[in-house]
Formats: C-alpha cells, sequence, structure tokens
C-alpha cells in the first residue's frame, strides 16, 4: 500500500475529503488526519491519526530490534568464547537471554521513539504547528488514479505533499 499526504487549511474541507474518499471505498482505518486542533477534528467525526501514526514508535522498536540482535550475537559469541562467568551457558540459557536483550531492545526503541514526530510526517511539522492538517490516505495499486483524480477535480484547495509506502523503514535517516 502507499501513502498518500494532502495539505488543506480548513477542518470543512477535511470532512469533504473524506466523505468523498469513503466514496471510493477507502475506509476510515486508512484515513488518518493529523492536525493541531485535535478537538475539531473530532467534532466533525474525521479518522484522527493515531500516535503510532504521529510518534517514531514503529522505526524505532524496529531499530531497537536490530541493535538488540547485533548485542544478543554479540553476548553469545562472548559468553561461547571467553566464558567471562566461570562456566558455560546451555544452549537454551544463550538462546533465552538472547531474545531478552533483543525484547529490551525493542522495548526501550519504542519508547524513544514516542518522543519523535513519525518520519514520515515531520517535514510537516512547521505547517501542523501552523493549523494547517495533514490528511495521510493509504491505497492499493488501483485506488491511486481514482483518488488523484477526485483530489484534482473536487478538492483544489488541497495540496498533494507526497507519498511514500506504508511500510516503516528502520534505515531511514
Amino acid at each position: 500500500m502507499k501513502q498518500h499526504y494532502y495539505m488543506t487549511d480548513d477542518i470543512d474541507s477535511v470532512e469533504h475529503i473524506s466523505d468523498d474518499l469513503h466514496e471510493l471505498n477507502i475506509n476510515d482505518d486508512h484515513i488518518h488526519v493529523v492536525g493541531r486542533d485535535i478537538d475539531a477534528i473530532e467534532q466533525h467525526h474525521i479518522h484522527l491519526a493515531r500516535a503510532i501514526d504521529e510518534t517514531d514508535i514503529v522505526r524505532s522498536s524496529e531499530r531497537g530490534t536490530l541493535l538488540g540482535i547485533v548485542m544478543g550475537v554479540l553476548f553469545v559469541w562472548g559468553a561461547t568464547t571467553y566464558q567471562p562467568f566461570g562456566f558455560e551457558f546451555s544452549t537454551i540459557s544463550l538462546v533465552m537471554i538472547s531474545l531478552l536483550i533483543v525484547g529490551i531492545c525493542a522495548y526501550w526503541g519504542g519508547v524513544f521513539g514516542t518522543y519523535f514526530d513519525n518520519y514520515r510526517i515531520s517535514k510537516f511539522h512547521n505547517a501542523i504547528l501552523a493549523g494547517k492538517f495533514l490528511m495521510m490516505v493509504d491505497t492499493r495499486k488501483d485506488q491511486e488514479s481514482p483518488l488523484k483524480n477526485m483530489m484534482r477535480k473536487r478538492h483544489p484547495e488541497a495540496s498533494w505533499m507526497g507519498k511514500d509506502s506504508t511500510i516503516a523503514n528502520p534505515f531511514h535517516a
């Protein structure tokens, strides 16, 4: 799936766009709106973006998992090569400790990610703080062309800001 980004100044425009997206069989689970005025978004019954959409939890958890895998491998290598605690670990102990290391790193990566904007929408941070609304619309391949046509014809007030994959990329800078 692809995620399309549209920016608009007016909450009424967001509501009309949302209604038109429903006509294209794009349901609320695939429409995410980010804005400073959360009350206005809720009053218009528009699908508000979740914390997982707004923050970098997913990407940071993935990075934590990768770090945990590296640390787990290093632990296994060190424990089997040097036996730093004076005894030999069983295979199951090494696996369990490695999984614990991976889990802890993934958890703390996710916690760390809550403090940052999602890397995909961080470039829109200032516009959102200025009162604009960002609509993120997830589409299948067959919905992309109808979406672009509908937005161009019915909603010229909404600026197309680009598109990206819906899959988080832990290696994105």
